[in-house]
């Protein structure tokens, strides 16, 4: 037989007489004569012993169903630990019944189902994947080609340089500021994957900013931490192959393609607008986006992800924490509805960015309470500071106003990219506030590489 077959009696031994399968299948050479959960002891989880204990008492109580009983069997398909093996094994019972009616013996089967569950638990896998892969493509199909490819292109700029700043912890003293940059490329791939509404990437970027965020409050870095920040690392590493292979697979991205800059300008734009609609919707407010005098002609090409990218920060700061709700707008004798302005031209060697909303302005006590808890500067500094000086340290990391981290806003981190990308090209950004009135940006962005730092 291949299945272990014996009698159990009314104590729960095991009887004389048994099929050989028996013993590699409990693994114990000689099972006669023992308890049947005194033998499982140590190779299956105490509570299933315990609950099929009740199971094998309740058999052998007249007055219950058999057939009734068969459903409440706690040993099948049960995890067992055999000679260091893990199995899965599925005991059956049925009563032996004297003439007079009593139960005398349980006769019992025991299988070997360790092939069948480990199939079913493939198959249950490959089908989740596959529902998953089939919600990405759904995903990925509503995004235009060029916007994908500049988002694929991204991540993997950032990926590498999350690897490289991970690679240099182990030997650098200067840790924090690893840490900070492995933070930052991952705020920017969960940034670019929201917009373009790839929530499944964005998540996954998100819980691994959880994770770094504790990593930034550790002095010593351990081994165990490493492992922790590698393990988010090489799971953003994995979903990006995936997620590549599955977009080479449709074939919607071209690397020759180039579309006509009046077609780039006009994604931007439907992007943006995209963008602040998803966030009225969110935040519950009504905020309009006036873009007119945002030249498309005169934008850089090889800038416009960074003008994008700025752009969706500044969008998402002023609908999350700038501009009021309806009821306080209201309140203030404002219109109800918020609004954004934003004007871009080319001057001389760079373009400029002209950035304004009409909200609450940036709130003072609150930016000066974060930049006392934060450590970056002595109680001294922060004393001298004036208003504009305040307004300044929104580019600072860990500085922030809102309330709450979610994934639109909170971790204070999004302005320090921001300020990180322009120092890098020679670029600069200023800020400037009234309270109840309005925030300014003003962002002067090279047009030539030639101011690129190394």
């Amino acid at each position: 037989m291949e299945e272990g077959l014996f009698l159990l009696d009314k104590d729960l031994n095991i009887g004389s007489q048994y099929s050989l399968e028996l013993k590699s299948i409990v693994g114990d050479k000689n099972p006669a004569n023992k308890n049947f959960i005194e033998l499982l002891e140590n190779k299956v989880d105490n509570s299933i012993l315990s609950a099929a204990k009740d199971y094998l008492d309740l058999l052998y109580d007249e007055n219950n169903d058999e057939s009734m009983l068969l459903e409440l069997n706690p040993l099948i398909e049960v995890e067992a630990k055999i000679s260091r093996q893990k199995k899965y094994l599925t005991f059956n019972f049925r009563r032996v019944n004297k003439p007079s009616g009593r139960v005398d013996q349980l006769i019992s089967i025991v299988s070997d189902v360790t092939k069948e569950v480990n199939l079913a638990r493939t198959l249950k896998r490959q089908e989740a994947e596959s529902k998953r892969k089939m919600e990405w493509l759904l995903s990925i199909l509503n995004i235009d080609p060029i916007m994908l490819k500049e988002f694929i292109s991204s991540v993997h700029e950032e990926m590498d340089q999350m690897d490289e700043c991970y690679h240099e912890l182990k030997t650098k003293s200067k840790k924090l500021e690893l840490i900070d940059s492995i933070y930052r490329s991952m705020h920017t791939i969960k940034g670019g994957a929201r917009l373009l509404e790839m929530e499944f990437f964005a998540d996954l970027a998100h819980s691994a900013e959880d994770v770094i965020s504790d990593l930034r409050t550790v002095k010593n870095l351990s081994d165990n931490d490493l492992k922790k920040l590698n393990k988010q690392i090489q799971l953003m590493h994995q979903t990006y192959d995936e997620l590549k292979e599955l977009i080479d697979h449709i074939g919607k991205i071209h690397d020759q393609f180039r579309p006509k800059r009046s077609h780039e300008h006009q994604l931007l734009l439907n992007t943006l607008d995209r963008l602040v609609k998803s966030l009225n919707e969110e935040c519950k407010k009504d905020v309009k986006f006036d873009h007119k005098n945002l030249e498309g002609t005169t934008i850089p090409f090889q800038r416009r992800l960074l003008i994008r990218d700025i752009l969706v920060q500044l969008i998402r700061n002023s609908v999350y924490h700038g501009i009021e709700s309806k009821d306080k707008r209201k309140a203030l004798k404002k219109s109800v509805k918020g609004n954004i302005k934003v004007s871009g031209y080319a001057e001389g060697n760079a373009y400029i960015i002209q950035y304004e909303d009409d909200g609450n302005g940036l709130d003072t006590k609150k930016l000066l309470d974060k930049a006392r808890k934060s450590g970056i500067w002595s109680k001294k500094e922060i004393d001298s500071w004036d208003k504009d000086k305040i307004a300044e340290s929104i580019f600072h990391a860990g500085i922030s106003t809102a309330k709450k981290v979610n994934l639109t806003a909170g971790r204070g981190i999004g302005m320090s990219i921001i300020r990180k990308k322009l120092e890098k090209i020679g670029g600069e950004i200023n800020v400037s506030t009234e309270a109840n009135h309005y925030t300014r940006f003003k962002i002067l962005i090279p047009l030539t590489k030639d101011s690129e730092k190394s």
